[in-house]
């Protein structure tokens, strides 16, 4: 998705340029057999977001009894209003998520790096450093708490 802001802001900055003929559509370049074609290894799809993952809603001990919603359609700065028992000082759009955070999930990935045959731009990579055998690899969700491990550490092989 941010891949394609990014085209359209490009587009809407500098506009098509066409051929020098004037138009718009220009043969693809032959390159005479000289670039192998090579499978699409993960692409752009891989990084489309799983329709299954959830972030979960938090509700730590405490909190229901006492939550105060802040949050209306007009205004998102007020996320919960301070709660003794969970957050002396609330959540809103200045808390410091750094040092201060919900506990979230627990979640693994696993994640082998390899040399590996690919072709991201149409040119042969043949060092190219692939992830689970993908470029450029998995998607890695989470979710504001979560702990992220890695099992088994990044292994470089071949």
């Amino acid at each position: 998705m941010e891949l394609l802001k990014f085209l359209l802001h490009i587009v809407r900055s500098f506009g098509l340029l066409g051929h020098e003929s004037g138009g718009l559509n220009q043969e693809i370049l032959d390159a005479g057999g000289l670039l192998p074609t090579l499978p699409s290894i993960g692409g752009a799809n891989a990084l489309i977001p799983s329709t299954n993952f959830k972030c979960p809603n938090y509700s730590p001990k405490g909190i229901n009894e006492n939550l105060i919603p802040c949050n209306t359609p007009g205004n998102r700065s007020c996320w919960f209003k301070p709660n003794k028992q969970w957050a002396p000082n609330g959540y809103d759009i200045n808390t410091d998520y750094e040092s201060s955070w919900p506990d979230g999930t627990h979640r693994e990935y696993w994640l082998v790096i390899t040399d590996g045959r690919a072709s991201p731009d149409g040119y042969v990579k043949t060092k190219a450093k692939l992830v689970n055998g993908t470029y450029p690899g998995p998607l890695l969700e989470a979710c504001w708490g979560d702990q992220l491990s890695k099992l088994p550490p990044l292994l470089l092989g071949q």
